[in-house]
């Protein structure tokens, strides 16, 4: 992991802005979705685990305030992983917003570049939004 650089690769990073639903304050490289419930198409922590995403959220907004955030939705991004992940692995959300291994049917949202363990904060390449069902 020493002197690994994100940019290196060459990667283009696509990001978008859009306003945040609720707190997100402590979710930071996390995954995120589009709120269905909301008229606005704000933002929320994807829930579901294995399902789909906007991309990686990539700011800490403060917690009191409305705001837009940046969403990274390809290319280079962190990613807080929610278990152990190897180096390569396709990588799917857990319930909790946090990266996991991708098993069959799952849609893939990332693909790791370092290997980690449960909340390590590494490098993916970020395949959303929607992500390659992986069936």
């Amino acid at each position: 992991m020493a002197g690994f650089v994100a940019n290196d690769i060459g990667a283009v990073d696509i990001s978008c802005f859009i306003p945040a639903s609720a707190d997100l304050s402590a979710l930071q490289y996390h995954f995120v979705r589009i709120d269905a419930s909301e008229l606005d198409n704000e933002i929320e922590l994807v829930a579901t685990a294995g399902g789909q995403a906007l991309g990686i959220l990539q700011e800490r907004p403060k917690a009191s305030t409305a705001q837009w955030v940046r969403v990274r939705v390809k290319g280079c991004s962190k990613l807080v992983y929610g278990g152990t992940i190897a180096r390569g692995a396709s990588i799917q959300s857990d319930s909790d917003g946090e990266g996991l291994t991708a098993s069959t049917a799952d849609y893939v949202l990332a693909y790791a570049l370092e290997s980690g363990a449960d909340q390590d904060l590494r490098h993916v390449v970020v395949n959303c939004p929607g992500g390659q069902n992986n069936a």
